[in-house]
């Protein structure tokens, strides 16, 4: 049986690429932070609300983070 043609592994040229992707993509967001350009967005409820705050937590209906302020 004869070859005509022989397969090599290629190297992981992609994997290298997109880690390299990331790394910039993550500076990038770690840049924006620091200048104050990136807002936290969070749903507060009083302690009174406590009730309230965790069945809309446990029913997914939290938009972002809940805090409880005390």
């Amino acid at each position: 049986m004869a070859v005509d043609h022989v397969l090599t592994p290629r190297p992981p040229l992609r994997a290298a690429r997109a880690e390299r992707s990331r790394r910039g993509a993550r500076a990038e967001a770690l840049d924006l932070v620091a200048r104050g350009a990136v807002t936290p967005l969070y749903e507060v409820f009083a302690k009174e609300d406590i009730a309230r705050a965790v069945a809309k937590a446990a029913a997914g209906q939290v938009r972002f983070r809940a805090v409880v302020s005390y």
